[in-house]
């Protein structure tokens, strides 16, 4: 089985359009989405994370190279023109009251046709996956919280999309220490 999946991380201009994963189903996970982009030659991809929890991203690294064998793919939706390099974005977790965090916030959505055909506008329709709170990248499926339009299954996804984004919150010195330790 192959699932496709377009995966992007926003700021460090990752942006990988409806790859086909294989032995990858709607059920896998997004630490196995993960996984598998960091596996493939030449993605210049790579995630660490938390030392003390593992079901924590605490940094993700993506190399952007406008040529060579595996030239990047550009986001659609950027005004600027990267420039060639490496790019590092990590979490910044702050115990002190009052002071803000950075930390890694992920969302799925998935990209389907209705009775086989697009929107008006020629484009897949979307459904965005609303889960209270965030949960684990290591156990959440894909497929996790998505409801269908009456009549539509999973046979009608086009792709799984997947977005990273760092997002700056204040954290309690209890929402912290969970996070170091749990999610």
């Amino acid at each position: 089985m192959s699932l496709t999946v377009s995966f992007r991380v926003v700021g460090i201009y990752c942006y990988f359009e409806c790859l086909n994963l294989d032995h990858l189903s709607p059920k896998s996970t997004v630490k196995e989405v993960m996984d598998a982009i960091q596996s493939m030659p030449d993605s210049r991809f790579s995630y660490q994370t938390n030392p003390s929890n593992k079901n924590s991203v605490s940094s993700i690294s993506y190399e952007y190279q406008s040529g060579g064998n595996a030239p990047s793919k550009r986001p659609y939706n950027t005004s600027a023109v990267p420039k060639d390099g490496q790019r590092t974005l990590a979490e910044n977790i702050v115990m002190t009251p009052g002071q803000v965090s950075t930390v890694w916030q992920y969302y799925r959505n998935v990209s389907f046709s209705i009775n086989g055909q697009l929107n008006p506008a020629q484009n897949p329709y979307n459904i965005i996956t609303v889960s209270p709170g965030q949960h684990s990248f290591a156990t959440t499926p894909l497929n996790q919280d998505v409801y269908f339009p009456p009549g539509e299954s999973e046979s009608s996804i086009g792709a799984f999309n997947l977005t990273w984004r760092m997002v700056s919150i204040e954290l309690t010195p209890e929402a912290a220490a969970r996070r170091a330790t749990q999610y």
